[in-house]
C-alpha cells in the first residue's frame, strides 16, 4: 500500500497544478468514451486481478510485502482512467457543463500528466525487470518463455508480468482492429508491441493517451479556425 500511496501523492498534486495552469474547459458529454468504459473493467480483472492470484496464492512471503511488489506495477495503468473518472465527477458537480467557448489548449495539461505517468510506469518496469535479472533463479530466456511451476518468489513476479503482457497485447490488438481505418495506429502496432515487452505496458497506455489527446487539441484547434472563417 505504500507505493500505492506514493503513486497517488505523485499524480494527484500533479493533475491539480495542471488543471490550474492549462484550465480545461467543461464539456456537455461523458468524459470517457463507452467504449473505453467497457473495456476498463475486464481489463482490470483479467490483467491484474486473475493473474495476482495465479501468481501469488501459493507464496510464502507475508502479504504486505507481496502487496508492495503487486502496487509498484499494477497501480500506474490504472490510476489515470480512474482519476479522470473520479475528478470529472467532481468538477461536474462543483461547475455545472456548459458548451464550449473557444478552442484552446484546454487539454494540455492531460497530456503532460499521461507523459509523466508513461515515465513514472516505465521506471518503475524497468526496476522491477532489473531487479529480476539480478537474481540467480532467472535468466533472460525465462523472460520470454513462461514458467507455469514457478518457486520463487522471484519466478512468481515474472509469471504474473507474463500473464499481463499476454492481455495488454490482446487488448491493444483488438483496439487497433476497432479502430482500423486509423492508418497511424495500425502501422504502429508493431512498435506499440515492442514497446510493451521493453517499457510494459503502463509507459505504453500512458503514452497513447497523450498522443490522443494531442491530436483531439489539434483537431479542437483546426475546427475552431475553421469555424471562425466560416463565421
Amino acid at each position: 500500500m505504500a507505493f500505492q500511496v506514493v503513486g497517488g501523492a505523485l499524480i494527484v498534486p500533479l493533475y491539480f497544478f495542471c488543471q490550474l495552469r492549462w484550465p480545461a474547459p467543461q464539456a456537455p458529454k461523458r468524459r470517457i468514451p463507452i467504449s473505453v468504459s467497457r473495456v476498463l473493467l475486464p481489463s482490470v480483472v483479467l490483467g491484474y486481478v486473475l493473474p495476482g492470484v495465479m501468481a501469488f496464492n501459493s507464496s510464502n512471503r507475508p502479504l504486505i510485502e507481496n502487496q508492495l511488489w503487486i502496487g509498484l506495477y499494477q497501480l500506474f495503468p490504472l490510476l489515470i482512467p480512474t482519476a479522470r473518472l473520479g475528478l470529472s465527477r467532481i468538477l461536474d458537480t462543483v461547475s455545472p457543463p456548459k458548451e464550449y467557448a473557444t478552442h484552446n489548449s484546454g487539454s494540455s495539461h492531460l497530456v503532460v500528466l499521461h507523459i509523466f505517468t508513461a515515465f513514472v510506469s516505465a521506471v518503475t518496469r524497468l526496476y522491477v525487470a532489473g531487479g529480476l535479472l539480478g537474481s540467480d533463479d532467472i535468466s533472460l530466456w525465462d523472460f520470454f518463455v513462461p514458467n507455469m511451476h514457478a518457486s520463487s518468489f522471484e519466478q512468481k513476479v515474472l509469471v504474473f508480468l507474463q500473464f499481463d503482457y499476454a492481455i495488454i497485447m490482446i487488448s491493444i490488438s483488438l483496439w487497433t482492429w476497432n479502430y482500423s481505418r486509423e492508418k497511424s495506429l495500425s502501422a504502429n502496432w508493431g512498435l506499440t508491441m515492442v514497446t510493451v515487452i521493453l517499457l510494459g505496458p503502463g509507459a505504453v497506455a500512458g503514452l497513447a493517451r497523450a498522443s490522443c489527446e494531442w491530436k483531439c487539441q489539434g483537431q479542437e484547434q483546426s475546427d475552431g479556425k475553421i469555424g471562425h472563417k466560416v463565421e
